[in-house]
């Protein structure tokens, strides 16, 4: 139904220029002490999935490892921000008990993280961490991505049922 997916290099080359062109956005231009944009703003991007890196357990963070992470971010880059997905908790709860399968026999990773009013409050008072909230995705094509999604994800009760992209600015 949706065609096979692109090749890891392709991927990883979208994910790079997606995350850019968020962290660009929720940013907005740096700054220099004159109050002119400046040309050596250093934009760092980590272009790929958690779930794709070896690094990681296959349910990507539990919840502390994933604050830790922010936090220590936070601190490591001071002024700055970071932009990443998040799926909601309902959704990280069906998927840990294999209610997510596929008629085409695709099931996603059992995710340990979701992502629900409470969290988002306690990913606000981590330290260092100056404003947090949940960005636009553009629209997609067709009726469903390009009108029904959108519209939905503009009513606060049912954006928090959806998958999000957050950007947080770092003090």
């Amino acid at each position: 139904m949706f065609g096979r997916p692109p090749r890891s290099s392709q991927r990883r080359t979208w994910l790079q220029r997606a995350a850019a062109a968020l962290a660009a956005a929720s940013v907005g231009p740096a700054l220099s002490q004159a109050g002119r944009p400046d040309p050596a703003m250093t934009l760092y991007t980590f272009g790929d999935s958690i779930l794709d890196c070896g690094h990681y357990n296959e349910a990507g963070l539990t919840p502390d490892e994933a604050r830790g992470l922010i936090s220590t971010c936070a601190g490591s880059f001071p002024g700055n921000g970071m932009v990443f997905d998040v799926v909601p908790r309902w959704l990280a709860e069906r998927s840990q008990s294999g209610q997510l399968k596929t008629k085409a026999g695709y099931e996603p990773p059992p995710w340990s993280w979701g992502v629900d009013r409470e969290e988002e409050q306690r990913l606000r008072s981590l330290p260092r961490v100056a404003e947090l909230r949940a960005l636009r995705l553009p629209r997609g094509r067709g009726l469903v991505h390009g009108a029904v999604l959108p519209a939905a994800a503009r009513i606060p009760a049912l954006h928090r049922l959806m998958l999000s992209v957050l950007s947080a600015r770092f003090a």
